[in-house]
């Protein structure tokens, strides 16, 4: 018998087939759950807010700004004790000061209907309280919108006033508050706090070292209590540090000692701790933290785009080894124990890389080693390999992390059989690596190289220059000085000299005996001219060109050089966007670099990111040197990079804002703009680093060396024109004021740019 078929539930009906059949609508489901919840929570079951709360949950799913807006109003008019509903309006305004006031507000109708009484009687145990919870939630809200607006110290005193309501801190607001305090400098509060709350988690321990160094410098106390709060959590010293990069997407909880936690609390304290001039170097050199951050890498992405679309053998295994030789040997006059690197196919014994330095080799520099020896392999053509061993446990999961990108693993081996191989019988080969043909030039004799061919035509253009990268680490990096010797016609290049230490000496001369005797390309001669630059380096190499009988030309311009020395420039900066050097900025005068460095040191000493919400935009217009508008954002509320960038278009920071697209690489293609950033010395070109010392120009702290920069569209960085670095100046100059007014109207400032005065006109765009 067959079976009769079911028939369809009509549209709308109650009918539900089954054992139970509630006879309750949703709504009255919903209704019965509210009166559950009030029961539970031991209060009164209100019909005005629970239908306020269903106002208010239909708001949040509104699309339209101004319909969520007259429902949320609608909500406060059938119970205006939905606290909530004044956040909501809060976060629908269009300016952080018409937030404010709904916060205010909100929490003034709150005190309204809780009491005097209940904040008397219930201070201690406020949190207990039920009711008082929506309160509280509120004006958390309210003191963290006064602190990003620049309102700090009002911020402050709402947490204070919130703690002594409730001391037991269910918020969990001392938290923020300690950060608060020691970037604000309050460090007798943060004593209190911190003795008021007595605890050894992470993010306390980590404050109450901060607080130390505040207070003793680099005392021994306070190595201490570093280390201590490294064992409390590591990730999150790592993440101050800036060796490990923050993710946009936060963690939504945390568990004490893992990666989670110290992501969350980096948030909290990164502000404070890069506010405190030496504290981040500190907090690296104590616990021997790397110095150079990964978003500090100049072309990474570019660097492992190019590296992945390199052919990879998956059954080809490298070993690595950095290591310091147990032999001095003499380089340059001077005696030294050189470190070497090393990479070898296993199995085979073939070289694959050997590179040479006179100091310590921190696993970044393998790591860039390693991709070297993908890109310029001694045998065999450009490959990734499928595996590199290391003879180091820890190194092997530091590079671990780092290789996992390009799709290479790393493992550690004990034993490198075919390193030591090298290492035990072929030191004569190492030995001369090291050494080289660097003091092999100095027994040429002059007179024998007169024997070689001579083209009168071949001309050489010989000079030399910081490269604009850094090697080494901490304050013992430096940045190394390059002598090129380039043949104008082929653009090939028959010598390169690099000097890690740019004090040391140049002898161009030996460099270029050498170019002769051995050259990089080609066979020894001797040229028909060299040229070069300055008279002083004429001057060095008069006599030996007169004796081997080659012209010498002193030129304004080296083109082919230049050509070559930007090529090398870009290929050991990682084939990347280089910061460029403020002190070559094109056109400009002494003077006006030193008004440049002061108008900088002058903007991080104001610090205006805590004058204004990040997400503020204010429109410049600076007749005298531009007749278009830019729109400025000051950068730093979060604590990450310090600075000041400006833009062309207002609706692309517009929309940049909104959709909180934090990626650089994506965010700023299509758009041109002008960014002053603050970053420590190792964040700075190294040519402007060297201006800092040598002339004494203004620097406002060690995390304060300033890189001013124009982003082309397609993340091109480049030079700033002579007019734009004029701009910025006034702008460096005038958004501190401007900020400390407390005004949103239009003002005109009168500031100094370039050594001459010019009106700048601000106001915070609508």
């Amino acid at each position: 018998m067959a079976k009769k078929p079911k028939q369809p539930r009509k549209k709308g009906s109650t009918e539900f087939r089954g054992e139970f059949a509630p006879p309750f609508s949703p709504r009255e489901m919903q209704k019965m759950m509210a009166q559950t919840m009030a029961s539970l929570l031991g209060e009164e079951y209100s019909p005005e807010r629970e239908a306020a709360e269903h106002l208010l949950h239909t708001a949040s799913r509104e699309r339209s700004p101004r319909k969520a807006e007259q429902l949320a109003r609608k909500a406060l008019a059938t119970n205006p004790a939905l606290l909530e509903a004044y956040e909501f309006l809060a976060d629908l305004a269009p300016t952080p000061e018409e937030a404010i006031l709904q916060l205010e507000t909100g929490v003034r109708a709150g005190e309204e209907i809780l009491g005097k009484k209940m904040f008397k009687e219930g201070a201690g145990n406020f949190w207990l309280i039920h009711e008082t919870r929506p309160y509280m939630r509120l004006r958390q809200e309210l003191a963290s919108q006064l602190w990003h607006s620049g309102r700090r110290d009002e911020g402050i005193v709402h947490f204070q006033e919130m703690l002594q309501l409730n001391p037991n801190d269910n918020q969990g607001l001392r938290q923020l508050l300690a950060g608060w305090y020691l970037e604000q400098g309050r460090l007798e509060d943060t004593q209190r706090l911190l003795k008021q709350f007595p605890e050894d988690s992470a993010w306390w321990t980590y404050s109450r070292a901060l607080l130390t160094y505040c207070q003793e410098g680099e005392s021994e106390r306070a190595g201490k209590q570093l280390r201590q709060a490294e064992m409390a959590n590591e990730f999150l010293a790592q993440y101050l540090a800036g060796t490990d990069l923050l993710s946009p997407e936060q963690p939504d909880y945390y568990s004490p000692g893992e990666e989670s936690e110290g992501m969350i609390f980096a948030r909290y304290y990164l502000p404070a701790w890069r506010s405190t001039p030496g504290a981040l170097g500190w907090l690296r050199k104590t616990l021997k933290l790397s110095d150079r951050p990964q978003h500090n890498r100049p072309g990474g992405e570019i660097l492992d785009a190019t590296l992945l679309a390199l052919p990879q053998s998956v059954e080809e295994n490298w070993e690595v080894e950095a290591r310091q030789l147990d032999e001095e040997m003499e380089v340059d006059g001077e005696t030294c124990r050189p470190w070497i690197f090393l990479a070898v196919e296993s199995g085979s014994g073939n070289l694959i890389r050997i590179y040479c330095t006179d100091v310590y080799v921190h696993d970044e520099d393998i790591l860039e080693q390693i991709a070297e020896s993908m890109v310029n392999p001694v045998t065999g053509d450009p490959r990734r390999p499928g595996k590199v061993l290391v003879n180091s446990s820890p190194r092997s999961k530091a590079l671990y992390k780092k290789l996992k990108p390009l799709k290479v693993r790393c493992e550690y081996r004990p034993e490198l059989e075919a390193v030591e191989d090298i290492l035990a019988n072929r030191l004569d080969f190492i030995r001369q690596f090291v050494v080289g043909f660097r003091n092999n030039a100095e027994d040429v004799d002059v007179a024998d190289l007169l024997d070689l061919p001579q083209d009168p035509g071949e001309v050489w253009q010989l000079d030399f220059r910081q490269l604009p990268i850094w090697v080494g680490s901490g304050e013992e990096a430096t940045s190394p000085r390059v002598l090129l010797i380039v043949d104008a016609e082929q653009e090939l290049v028959p010598a390169v000299d690099v000097q890690a230490d740019p004090a040391k000496p140049l002898r161009p001369e030996r460099t270029l005996l050498k170019a002769m005797s051995f050259p990089a390309v080609g066979e020894p001669r001797r040229p028909g001219m060299v040229q070069v630059r300055s008279p002083e380096t004429a001057a060095m190499l008069r006599d030996t060109l007169e004796e081997l009988q080659i012209r010498l030309e002193v030129v304004a311009s080296l083109d082919a050089w230049d050509e070559a020395f930007a090529h090398l420039s870009r290929n050991m900066g990682g084939n990347g966007p280089m910061r460029p050097a403020l002190v070559e900025l094109p056109g400009a005068a002494p003077e006006q670099i030193a008004g440049i460095f002061t108008a900088a040191a002058e903007f991080y000493r104001a610090a205006p990111w805590r004058l204004v919400a990040g997400d503020s935009v204010i429109r410049v217009e600076c007749p005298a040197v531009t007749k278009t508008t830019w729109f400025a954002c000051v950068m730093g509320q979060m604590g990450e990079t310090f600075g000041l960038a400006m833009y062309e278009d207002e609706g692309y920071i517009r929309k940049l804002l909104a959709d909180q697209d934090l990626d650089p690489s994506r965010s700023m293609r299509g758009c041109s703009s002008l960014a002053l950033m603050y970053g420590e010395r190792l964040d700075a070109a190294p040519q402007d680093v060297a201006a800092i010392e040598q002339q004494r120009l203004p620097l406002a702290a060690p995390e304060a060396y300033p890189t001013l920069m124009r982003v082309k569209p397609g993340m091109a960085i480049g030079q700033p024109l002579l007019w734009e670095a004029k701009l910025l100046e006034a702008a460096m100059r005038s958004i501190p004021a401007y900020l400390q007014q407390r005004t949103r109207q239009r003002q005109t400032l009168t500031v100094s740019a370039f050594g001459k005065k010019v009106d700048v006109t601000l106001e915070f765009a609508k």
